[in-house]
């Protein structure tokens, strides 16, 4: 039996666990470059504009995913939007399956992150299978 399991927040539980989940994510705050601030998490959940996964482990979160849907005129993309704690590689060997089934109950063909070049290393190494889409190149305007 798989002691990892991977479950969807229902935004009450999102509202709950907040002060958990804002602790977990917090430290992707710096790598957001200005996008949302952690805690527009909880509004975005709270409107639906995104959702929340975890990955815990004997009833503790490890992980916590926060998700966008995506869609464009011929592709529906699941992105991961914010992604904080430890188990990141327990999800791939794990949860992926669970993640998958996750992908396709909402209409995704596949899942996208934008990354820095440091999770992309990590990325290739818990997901070989996963291939580079973009190069994300950003002018900040009035400057």
């Amino acid at each position: 039996m798989n002691e990892y399991q991977l479950t969807v927040l229902q935004p009450a539980s999102v509202e709950i666990l907040w002060p958990d989940l804002y602790a977990l994510l917090a430290p992707a705050e710096k790598f957001a470059h200005g996008e949302f601030l952690i805690e527009d998490i909880l509004s975005m959940v709270q409107n639906e504009k995104a959702f929340v996964a975890v990955m815990s482990h004997r009833k503790h979160i490890d992980l916590a995913i926060v998700f966008e849907v995506v869609v464009y005129p011929r592709k529906t993309i699941l992105h991961v939007l914010a992604m904080g704690g430890s188990g990141f590689d327990k999800v791939m060997n794990s949860c992926w399956k669970d993640l998958e089934r996750l992908a396709l109950c909402v209409g995704a063909s596949s899942i996208r992150a934008m990354v820095r070049p440091s999770m992309k290393r990590y990325a290739r190494r818990v997901a070989p299978e996963a291939k580079e889409v973009y190069t994300v190149v950003e002018r900040p305007l009035g400057e």
